[in-house]
């Protein structure tokens, strides 16, 4: 019955546009594009073999309810689809928010992941780790940053939806059911700081500071049931100022160019700690210079374990507030591929160890493992 409804009404408006193009009951006049539309051809016996092409445009750009349509597909196409720009690379959502596409989207519907057998791969490689910072007295902790996409999900047009092959949470999973590895996925606490302030930026792919803090936060809640003398600074702590932020690797794609973004700046009151110039560690070919790749800080928390961080770029926002929170903190940016850097642990001698990822870079764990068979892994450096 439904079925048969449904066609009538679809009858009913081919009808009533049928009609409507004859008699013109409703104005259809479209004034919405940037450009002339075709005029209705003048039929011309000498000219017949122009008239069915000219007439043809003419229809196109004047049938009956054009400009509805037009007004219909462009709701559609805001809501419902994603619309791709700059190359297909770049996605706008709601309030003007902007995802990266290549390697985010796949990621967050599934489309990008690993077998089982590469989890398998990656899971047995934290295991081994675990297992040999245990021996020599280190803790182990791993921080998952979880993707603009999943923590602005709601930005997204409708029919983008997580999968349920999502690698990160695949990962989290893994870790959580087979091994005692703390492990901090900064998901839900994000999900709910995010309704009184901005946490990533709308024109970037990163999160801001304050979206960095919360997260750190809860690393040093995790660190703190291991080492009690680790202060557990609120936010009352540190000076937090907001900023105009005017860059971003998504901002070519934004429909104001002149749209202001929020950053924040997150510094101690009583600032203990300042950069430190020991031993350097050598970077190698590493793309960004010696200067990122290795970083040094040294607070006057004496009593405070040392840490020794294994980051990418989302972790950089941390260096104005996590050293406060040790008695030494050094950060090390292998090129997003979180090896095991053993050579580094056994120099620096740390109590804490900490693998802080991005979790579209999981994958990448299998290009250069210590302990399981290695695998090429083509991810998008962005």
């Amino acid at each position: 019955m439904m079925k048969l409804i449904v066609n009538i009404c679809f009858i009913v408006f081919l009808f009533g546009l049928s009609i409507n193009q004859v008699f013109n009951f409703i104005n259809t006049v479209d004034d919405s594009e940037n450009r002339t539309l075709s005029e209705k051809p003048i039929f011309n016996i000498k000219e017949l073999d122009k008239y069915p092409v000219a007439y043809d445009a003419f229809l196109n750009d004047h049938f009956s309810g054009r400009s509805y349509f037009l007004d219909f597909y462009k709701y559609i196409s805001d809501h419902f689809f994603y619309k791709r720009t700059v190359s297909g690379k770049y996605l706008r959502g709601r309030d003007f928010y902007i995802f990266e596409t290549s390697k985010n989207l796949p990621l967050y519907t599934g489309k990008r992941s690993v077998t089982e057998e590469q989890m398998d791969r990656i899971i047995t490689e934290f295991k081994k780790r675990h297992d040999y910072l245990n021996k020599k007295g280190i803790k182990l902790y791993i921080e998952i940053i979880p993707s603009k996409f999943k923590v602005y999900s709601d930005k997204l047009p409708l029919l983008i939806t997580k999968g349920n092959n999502h690698m990160g949470d695949r990962f989290i999973k893994r870790i959580q059911e087979e091994t005692n590895i703390p492990i901090i996925d900064g998901l839900n606490i994000l999900l709910e700081k995010k309704k009184k302030a901005q946490l990533y930026y709308k024109y970037d792919t990163h999160w801001n500071s304050l979206g960095s803090f919360y997260v750190h936060q809860e690393l040093f809640k995790k660190i703190h049931e291991d080492f009690e003398n680790i202060a557990l600074l609120d936010s009352s702590y540190f000076h937090i100022d907001t900023f105009n932020y005017k860059k971003g690797n998504l901002r070519k794609a934004a429909l104001i160019k002149e749209d202001i973004d929020i950053g924040y700046h997150i510094r101690p009151k009583n600032k203990s700690f300042a950069k430190a110039y020991g031993y350097v560690h050598p970077s190698g070919d590493f793309r960004y210079g010696q200067k990122a790749y290795c970083k040094r800080f040294v607070s006057s928390h004496n009593k405070a374990p040392k840490a020794l961080v294994f980051r990418d770029f989302f972790a950089n926002l941390s260096h104005s507030f996590l050293p406060e929170m040790f008695s030494e903190a050094i950060f090390i940016w292998d090129n997003w591929q979180y090896k095991f850097n053993q050579e580094i642990i056994d120099i620096e001698q740390p109590d804490i160890v900490i693998y802080s990822m991005y979790e579209s870079y999981i994958d990448r764990i299998l290009e250069e493992p210590s302990f399981v068979k290695a695998d090429a892994v083509v991810s998008d450096i962005q």
